[in-house]
């Protein structure tokens, strides 16, 4: 089992990876996330922002040594869309932002390898 467990948020790195990489770039080439920033209150160039970080933190969590950076850019990222979506009353946004903050929380932790210890003193 402990051997399983780097494997899986190694897999869930990739798969996270990929998804805010996708998502990321849709922000820059999708009129839909233009419509929806418009209507949510923002101006055009903080879409492009956030694409940017998406993209950028993605690609982040491949590596061992930017994962945390990257977890943490886009848990903030994940909050800030949390409270939009809950401005506008869009509960399923803020199930799927919640869920996906989490899964990188997660994934910027690693695995938790627990170590036996020996209580009764004997080696």
């Amino acid at each position: 089992m402990q051997r399983l467990l780097p494997i899986v948020v190694r897999l869930l790195s990739w798969i996270l990876a990929l998804l805010f990489l996708v998502v990321g770039r849709a922000k820059f080439t999708s009129p839909v996330w233009a419509t929806l920033f418009v209507g949510w209150g923002y101006p055009d160039w903080f879409r492009l922002v956030v694409g940017a970080v998406e993209i950028g933190s993605g690609l982040g969590l491949i590596f061992q040594r930017t994962r945390r950076y990257a977890g943490a850019a886009l848990i903030l990222v994940m909050c800030g869309a949390a409270g939009t979506h809950i401005i506008h009353s869009e509960w399923a946004r803020v199930v799927v932002c919640t869920v996906l903050a989490s899964l990188v929380a997660v994934v910027m932790r690693g695995p938790l390898v627990t170590v036996p210890v020996n209580l009764r003193g004997k080696a």
